[in-house]
Formats: structure tokens, sequence, C-alpha cells
């Protein structure tokens, strides 16, 4: 089904593309290493319609995790695909960048994500705080 057919959160108001979507495990992937993930609240979909490649190829997964009222759920699902979730939030600027711009429009502003291991892959991932659970969020570290 074309998304945006028929769908409408209320976030996207104005001129839009009507566009084809497919599953993950639709395109019969060889071999994935890593899910990179960052949908405007619809992740959790994307893990469901991966479900089949996640659990045969076991990838690292990079998930955005940015609004509270749907992240007991996400986090639930990847704990569930058993995964083990990390919290990584990088600031939008950072001084030491490409073109060696010295203006920070950003602010302190962050993007919230987890970084998620197969929990087969028994290393805990350093320097990132793990989520301790459905409940945990970024800020309450």
């Amino acid at each position: 089904m074309p998304y945006g057919a028929d769908r409408h959160d209320g976030w996207a108001d104005g001129p839009g593309e009507v566009v084809a979507v497919t599953t993950i495990d639709n395109l019969g992937l060889d071999a994935c290493h890593l899910i990179k993930i960052d949908v405007q609240g619809m992740e959790r979909e994307v893990l469901l319609g991966a479900a089949e490649t996640i659990r045969s190829h076991r990838p690292l997964l990079y998930v955005e995790n940015d609004l509270r009222k749907k992240s007991e759920a996400l986090i639930g699902q990847i704990l569930e695909m058993d995964y083990r979730p990390y919290w990584h939030v990088p600031r939008l600027y950072n001084p030491d960048n490409y073109r060696s711009e010295r203006r920070n429009v950003f602010g302190d502003t962050v993007n919230e994500n987890m970084l998620c291991r197969p929990s087969s892959r028994g290393r805990q991932i350093e320097r990132l705080r793990a989520v301790a659970s459905v409940h945990d969020w970024w800020q309450e570290a």
C-alpha cells in the first residue's frame, strides 16, 4: 500500500508525495549487518516488517527513539527480539566538524537514538548507557 494514501498523523501538513512501501523482509536479503531506522514514530512498525530478517541475520539496529509516548512499546519490541539497547544521544553540533564551522546554530539539541545489539553478542557496548527497562528514557540517566 502506498504510504500517505490513507494515513495522516497531523505531523506533515501540506503538500506531500505518495510513495510505494514494502517491508525489509520482502527484500529477501542474503545478508544484513545493520538496520538504521528513523521514520517519525513508526520505528516499531519497521521492526515488525523486518522481523524475519532480524531473526535470521541478527544485524545491529540503530533506532531513533525520540517520542516518549511510543518509547515503551519500541523498547519492548527490541527486548522481545532478544536485543540489548543502549542510548546514543549525540549533539547535532560537533566543533570538530568536517567544514570547520565554528557557529553552533543547534545549541544543545541532540538526536535521541538507541544502538541495539543481539543479546547473543555478550559484550557490553562501552561508553553508552544500557536501556534499563521499557520505562527508561534517555534524559533520566
